[in-house]
């Protein structure tokens, strides 16, 4: 399994142009930072 790691920033961009739940559904696992993680899910 490929495993991406992103910043914030990159997250946020992604939310904005509502793609994030695209991004997601991709054939990889995402390790995020707890806090943006926290933050894009409240």
């Amino acid at each position: 399994m490929k495993v991406l790691v992103s910043d914030t920033s990159a997250l946020v961009d992604l939310e904005r142009g509502s793609l994030l739940d695209a991004a997601f559904r991709l054939p990889f696992e995402f390790v995020v930072p707890d806090l943006p993680s926290r933050r894009l899910h409240s």
